[in-house]
């Protein structure tokens, strides 16, 4: 029983850690094609690193509080070197910039 309680624990612990990633940013696309403008913008940016992939590309429409959905965002944009896929490079800031979203 003990056993269960510190797996459980080390468990809990483990997604506590967890990177948040998000940013929240304001959008002027229509919020029906946001998504999709994100999404292809991070697939498509160029970093400089050419050893850099990439990974995945979030988008969430409203604010944290799930407000807002018209016209803000939660996004966030990554690459990982391909023996490291669990160490991502975050390219948020650029892929807002590029699509004219403005960080919150």
């Amino acid at each position: 029983m003990q056993f269960a309680h510190v797996a459980l624990a080390h468990g809990l612990a483990s997604v506590a850690l967890a990177a948040d990633n998000r940013l929240l940013v304001k959008f002027t696309q229509p919020a029906s094609q946001f998504p999709s403008v994100w999404t292809s913008a991070c697939k498509n940016y160029k970093p400089t690193d050419s050893n850099l992939k990439y990974q995945e590309a979030y988008v969430n429409l409203g604010d944290f509080h799930g407000q807002h959905a018209n016209n803000e965002a939660k996004v966030f944009c990554s690459f990982a070197y391909p023996r490291s896929p669990n160490s991502p490079t975050l390219f948020t800031k650029q892929v807002a910039a590029k699509v004219g979203a403005t960080i919150i």
